[in-house]
């Protein structure tokens, strides 16, 4: 996914002269096209993102379309005072695209494990908030960042693992309800989406139908998709890679409560990390299977739900 992004940014912006790329240390042969034939729009800083950040806000104003490319969890915690102020005060439009998401830089340890940066981002008054699952998700959505005023949020995983029976095209705003909703509900996004499918799949052999509802848009939220395919469930997992609170899970008990007409809530349960820093890391799969985020064990976890 991260490839397929990088890519689509490169295309943008040799293709469009207002757009203009401001990379965090990305490393050696960075948008190398991109580089070499309009080099002054391509600015690539050292480890100073608060005046990355700042830098990228005052070619906003002067008629840009920035994306900021960075580390997920330096993105949105080092500079989100330049995030919050320079850019969503004034209004001003670009992508912040958070590279490693969630789990995917773990194995550099806690400080590089972004599972806070949804919540920081979806408190930036005028923000949209992107967690695409697959890398044609990931196309779509930084092409249509641009269009978009104000500041979007776009994180980005390594997964190259495309979605299976995906369900309709892929819109701003507009969740994919890629299972038929059932007895149980998985709500998801970003590359938690992966590990639900794998759930449902686990589910259906063993002869229980399991939905799969994938939101890659969190901010604005699909409410009445949420509503909908909550209502015909028993269990509702949601299950997201990082924290159980300011992210996906409060978003979706929101939609469920704050409505004229009631919902009968279902059995809801929120998988994701609490309120610790994260620990057990090594690899992804190693986090993942220390929050009970893979296929099998939400699997186990909603066969013990239904039981109960």
């Amino acid at each position: 996914m991260r490839a397929e992004c990088l890519r689509t940014i490169e295309e943008a912006a040799l293709a469009d002269a207002r757009v203009v790329v401001v990379a965090s240390d990305p490393g050696a042969g960075f948008m190398p096209e991109l580089a070499k034939k309009y080099p002054e729009r391509l600015m690539i800083e050292g480890v100073c993102e608060q005046g990355l950040v700042g830098m990228a806000a005052g070619m906003a104003a002067e008629g840009f379309y920035p994306y900021i490319v960075m580390i997920a969890a330096f993105g949105t915690r080092r500079c989100y005072e330049q995030l919050l102020l320079d850019f969503g005060l004034h209004g001003f439009s670009g992508c912040l695209v958070g590279i490693g998401g969630g789990f995917h830089y773990s194995v550099l340890g806690p400080t590089h494990v972004a599972v806070d940066d949804l919540m920081l981002t979806l408190a930036i008054p005028g923000s949209v908030v992107f967690a695409p699952a697959e890398p044609d998700e990931a196309i779509t959505l930084t092409r249509c960042a641009r269009d978009l005023r104000g500041l979007s949020y776009l994180r980005v995983s390594a997964t190259t693992e495309a979605l299976s029976n995906s369900g309709g095209q892929i819109i701003v705003g507009k969740g994919r309800v890629l299972d038929a909703p059932a007895s149980v509900l998985f709500i998801s996004c970003g590359s938690a989406t992966l590990a639900a499918k794998k759930a449902a799949g686990a589910l259906a052999q063993s002869g229980i139908a399991a939905g799969v509802l994938h939101l890659h848009t969190l901010k604005p939220l699909d409410v009445q998709t949420i509503r909908s395919c909550a209502e015909k469930a028993n269990v509702v997992l949601c299950v997201e890679e990082h924290r159980r609170f300011g992210g996906l899970s409060g978003l979706v008990l929101q939609a469920l409560a704050d409505a004229e007409k009631p919902v009968t809530l279902p059995r809801f349960v929120s998988v994701g990390v609490g309120d610790d820093f994260p620990s057990g890391y090594g690899s992804y799969d190693d986090m993942a299977r220390h929050y009970e985020m893979t296929g099998d064990a939400l699997a186990e976890r909603a066969r013990a739900l239904l039981s109960s």
